[in-house]
């Protein structure tokens, strides 16, 4: 892994260009979907490491799609909806570790969280369904891409 991915990938903060102060944590960010296109770039030092992320990678993939058809039922629509306007999806995960961190979460022992987050491709438009809004129940809000809102939620 070269240097510049370890980078972009291991840090302290979640956005250290704009936080005044970093987060208790250290942190590795993996992309995980499509797992072809991105094995390469996680750690090797640990054999089974590759085998066992792919493995939760995929499981998670596979709830996260479980709720797509969900979301998309709930409100009345056909189960493909969301997964059609979410595009060509994207996957990846941080491994966070966490120290003993004094009237934070647990001061006596350390923590670790794996979560996964699950996105649309930068061109699908983010915005409601017109089956579920009307004169009487407009858009709150201006659509937008989830491009845009990555960049925008980045600082990029």
């Amino acid at each position: 892994m070269s240097a510049d991915v370890v980078r972009r990938l291991l840090s302290t903060s979640f956005n250290i260009r704009t936080e005044k102060v970093t987060n208790w944590r250290d942190y590795l960010r993996l992309h995980c979907y499509p797992i072809d296109k991105f094995i390469d770039e996680w750690p090797t030092n640990l054999a089974s490491f590759q085998a066992h992320l792919a493995e939760y990678c995929q499981s998670t993939r596979n709830l996260a799609l479980q709720l797509i058809v969900a979301i998309s039922e709930s409100l009345g629509l056909h189960k493909d909806y969301m997964n059609t306007q979410l595009g060509k999806h994207a996957q990846h995960m941080v491994l966070n570790y966490y120290p003993a961190c004094s009237a934070i979460v647990n001061c006596d022992k350390e923590r670790i969280s794996i979560p996964t987050f699950y996105c649309p491709s930068p061109e699908a438009v983010i915005r409601p369904t017109s089956e579920v809004v009307s004169d009487d129940a407009p858009a709150v809000y201006r659509q937008f891409t989830y491009g845009e809102y990555y960049e925008k939620f980045n600082g990029l």
